[in-house]
């Protein structure tokens, strides 16, 4: 009798055990569905205040008074082009506004002739005054003049062309991205350089022999002031809801589809934040403008700077400093002071067009006089012989300029990536000031540096100080050099070389330009 009343309390109290056990976890399910909530409810609050956010910063569309858009058939790619013109903003009276881009432009393969590049689409659909047309563009996306072209082996098409499709690496600042400038005819309202930023991606595509290939399609934007940062952001937003437009199965996937509609429709939302940032106001310096873009793509921000140099500084000495030696940056610069041509060479586009910049961010306060040709087209290679001091950036050096010892008594080549330079005939003496520069330079430049001297194309916070320290220790040295007052005072303390080499300098076009615009 005693032992069933234990085994029956032995059989409640595990029953009890059971429950209680029981109640311990739906109590911590209980208290995970409470948190949870928790953080849906913040989730919508953040939500709801960054689109409150985005409806304040975006900009209202101005009412263009013009006629309705007509459209009689709206699914041919006419009537899309008419409406896209149509909606283009009409040209201002007098003085152009300074807009954060003036042209977008679309180069890719001609559908006959793959390795011919042509112009696919423009916003605005038009050429202003001053602006390039269509040859220019295309010399300055392609600069070889063809589009690279590569079949695919049928055995691996499909994985092949899958990773081209949806690969993410066009969405990157890299060797896909390069600037650059066209000095051009101008009027009494306009400046006189265009500056542009160029992205070329990989695109699937079928050729015209039936089998599937890769080519390249470039992305340019061109405008009046050298902000390459917000338009790259720009040329992201863009390839991003291109991408995403595809990706719904709206804009075609397969490797014939047209690469184009995307562009060109509105639904994709790139016609969208092309007019966006067309009609923004350009901010005043060191203000602030926000452009919100579709498919919750994150906003554009663009910080205006307080000078053009600034911009031009902050995107192309970090490229250059990455891969060169304090040596090499201090007679890169000398024969820049003393104005001999220079020649930028390497296959990556990115870093020559870089390169060529950063000797304009090294030589301030003083202005670059002569030709400034960041990337100088293949077709117009016989430029190389001008007699006129010019800096350009090629992807390789002609054929009738083979070794340092066919080069002209005043022209040096610069090779980047080899950290090597060809020094001019007439090239004699050195900077004063010139081995304590290269002291000062050589720490702050292994900061920027790794052992395999890869390119740097985007920087960290400590490396963007680092670019700082460089350029700020370049320009004392330039204004010591360029200051009159300073020259006097140190007569004396200097020996003969130094004197002839501040005379030469004297005597110089951006010298002479310095003195007229800075002097009373």
């Amino acid at each position: 009798m005693v032992a069933e009343q234990r085994a029956r309390f032995e059989r409640e109290a595990q029953q009890c055990r059971d429950l209680a056990a029981e109640l311990q976890h739906w109590k911590a399910e209980a208290d995970k569905l409470a948190h949870a909530s928790h953080v849906v409810q913040d989730r919508i609050r953040d939500l709801k205040a960054s689109v409150a956010e985005r409806r304040r910063c975006r900009r209202p569309r101005p009412v263009l008074k013009s006629a309705p858009i007509k459209t009689p058939d709206a699914g041919s790619e006419s009537a899309r082009e008419a409406a896209i013109r149509q909606r283009a903003p009409a040209r201002p009276v007098g003085r152009r506004p300074e807009r954060m881009f003036d042209t977008f432009a679309v180069i890719g393969a001609d559908e006959r002739s793959p390795a011919t590049p042509v112009v696919q689409f423009r916003y605005p659909n038009r050429i202003d005054t001053g602006a390039l047309d269509d040859a220019q563009l295309i010399a300055f996306a392609f600069p070889t003049g063809e589009v690279p072209v590569t079949t695919v082996d049928v055995s691996q098409s499909s994985s092949t062309l899958s990773c081209v499709r949806l690969g993410q690496d066009q969405f990157r600042k890299g060797a896909n991205c390069h600037i650059f400038m066209h000095r051009r005819d101008c009027d009494e309202h306009d400046q006189a350089s265009v500056y542009g930023v160029c992205v070329r991606v990989r695109e699937a595509r079928r050729l015209p022999d039936g089998q599937d290939g890769i080519t390249e399609v470039a992305f340019c934007t061109m405008s009046r002031s050298p902000y390459f940062s917000v338009q790259f952001d720009m040329i992201e937003r863009i390839l991003a809801a291109r991408k995403l437009f595809r990706l719904g199965g709206t804009g075609g996937e397969g490797p014939g589809a047209s690469w184009v509609d995307p562009i060109t429709d509105r639904r994709s939302g790139c016609t969208s934040i092309l007019e966006d940032i067309y009609m923004a106001t350009m901010p005043d310096p060191d203000h602030i403008v926000k452009v919100a873009c579709p498919y919750e793509l994150p906003m554009i921000v663009f910080k205006r700077p307080r000078l053009e140099i600034d911009a031009i500084r902050e995107w192309c000495c970090s490229l250059a400093f990455s891969v060169s030696s304090s040596d090499t940056l201090v007679l890169i610069l000398d024969l820049a002071l003393r104005e001999h041509s220079v020649i930028v060479v390497s296959d990556n586009l990115s870093l020559v067009s870089a390169s060529v910049f950063a000797i304009v961010v090294m030589i301030a306060p003083l202005q670059w006089q002569g030709v400034l040709l960041p990337i100088l087209p293949q077709s117009m290679e016989e430029f190389l012989q001008a007699p006129v001091p010019f800096i350009a950036g090629v992807q390789r050096l002609p054929a009738q300029i083979a070794s340092s010892d066919d080069l002209d008594d005043n022209v040096a080549v610069w090779f980047p990536e080899q950290d090597d330079i060809w020094l001019p005939r007439r090239f004699h003496g050195r900077m004063p000031g010139a081995d304590r520069l290269i002291d000062r330079l050589r720490p702050r430049l292994q900061a920027l540096q790794s052992r395999s001297r890869k390119v740097l194309y985007t920087c960290n916070n400590a490396q963007a100080i680092a670019v700082n320290n460089v350029t700020s220790q370049v320009a004392d040295v330039v204004q010591r050099l360029v200051d009159d007052d300073h020259a006097d005072e140190c007569e004396g303390e200097q020996d003969a070389a130094d004197r002839e080499y501040r005379q030469r300098l004297r005597a110089t076009q951006m010298m002479t330009q310095w003195k007229a615009t800075t002097l009373p």
